[in-house]
C-alpha cells in the first residue's frame, strides 16, 4: 500500500451534495433557450435571499442555513472546502458603460479558478502558516493540470487587458499561475467557519471556477478543478494528524473542545480551543 492511499485512508470525508435546492430549481427553470446566460438569480432560494448569513444564527430563519452548521457540530471538521462558481463570461455588454453592483470586481472571470482562504493577510494570526501551506498544497496539486493552466492563463490574460488593466481601482489583481489566492473579503468572513470556530476548523477554503453557465468539456474542467483541490486537501490532511481531541466543560456551562497536537509526523501545532457554548 502506498503512502497516499495509507494517508487517505486516515482521513473522513463529509459531503453535503446539495444546500440549495430552490437554486437548482430556479436555475432549471431559466435554463431553456438561455444556455449562454450566466442566470445568476439561481444563486438565491425561493425567497430571493442568500441564507448562508444565518449559518449562526441561534434560530436560522431558512431550514438551508440548518445543514452546514448541524454537519459542523457533528463531526468537528478540521478544513470546509466550499465548490463555488462565477459566471463564465462578462456580466453586462462589454463597454455599455455600468457594472453589476456590489459584484463589480467579478464582471468577467480574473481566474480560471481561485480560492479564498482566510488568515492569508494576517501573519501575527496562529492560523497564517498553515493558511500558506494550504495553498501550497492546493496550488502544487494543480500544477500538475495541464489544461487548467492554459485556462488560468488564457483567462488571466483576458482579464488584465479589460479589467485590471483600464480600471485597476475596481478591479483586483487576477490569476497566478497555478492558483490564485485571496484572503476572505470581510463581508463573508463572519461566515467562515474557521474564522468563526479557529482552531477547531483549521481553514474553510471557496474554491471559485467560471462555470456558470457551461457544459461539455468546459463543465468537465470545472469539475476537475474542484476535485484536484479537494483531493489536495485530504493528502495534506492525512500527512497531518490533528491528534486528539479534548473536550470539557467551560465556566460558562457550554462545551470546550481543543485539539491536542502532538508534534511528531510534521503535525501543524495550533494553541487554543473553541467554545461551543
Amino acid at each position: 500500500m502506498n503512502g497516499r492511499v495509507a494517508d487517505a485512508q486516515r482521513v473522513n470525508v463529509a459531503v453535503v451534495p446539495l444546500e440549495n435546492v430552490d437554486g437548482v430549481a430556479t436555475l432549471e427553470a431559466l435554463l431553456p433557450g438561455a444556455e449562454d446566460h450566466k442566470l445568476h438569480a439561481a444563486r438565491y432560494n425561493a425567497l430571493g435571499v442568500e441564507w448562508y448569513a444565518d449559518y449562526f444564527a441561534a434560530e436560522p430563519r431558512f431550514p438551508e442555513a440548518r445543514v452546514k452548521p448541524r454537519l459542523w457540530r457533528r463531526w468537528l471538521p478540521r478544513i470546509v472546502l466550499d465548490a463555488h462558481g462565477v459566471p463564465s463570461h462578462e456580466w453586462e455588454q462589454p463597454f455599455a458603460g455600468y457594472a453589476p453592483g456590489r459584484f463589480r470586481p467579478y464582471w468577467i472571470p480574473r481566474a480560471f479558478i481561485y480560492a479564498v482562504v482566510p488568515f492569508l493577510d494576517e501573519p501575527d494570526h496562529p492560523g497564517h502558516i498553515a493558511a500558506r501551506r494550504l495553498v501550497r498544497a492546493m496550488a502544487a496539486a494543480l500544477d500538475n493540470q495541464a489544461a487548467i493552466r492554459e485556462r488560468n492563463r488564457e483567462i488571466g490574460g483576458r482579464y488584465r487587458r479589460y479589467a485590471r488593466g483600464p480600471a485597476p481601482g475596481t478591479f483586483p489583481p487576477g490569476a497566478a499561475r497555478t492558483l490564485l489566492a485571496l484572503p476572505a473579503e470581510q463581508r463573508i468572513a463572519g461566515l467562515n467557519f474557521a474564522v468563526r470556530r479557529f482552531p477547531i476548523t483549521l481553514s474553510e477554503i471557496i474554491t471559485e471556477v467560471p462555470d456558470e453557465v457551461v457544459s461539455g468539456r468546459d463543465l468537465e474542467l470545472c469539475a476537475r478543478g474542484h476535485l484536484t483541490v479537494a483531493k489536495a486537501l485530504i493528502d495534506f490532511l492525512g500527512r497531518h494528524p490533528p491528534g486528539g481531541l479534548v473536550r470539557r466543560a467551560s465556566r460558562r456551562g457550554g462545551l470546550v473542545v481543543a485539539w491536542e497536537q502532538a508534534p511528531a509526523h510534521g503535525a501543524i501545532s495550533i494553541a487554543g480551543a473553541g467554545d461551543l457554548g
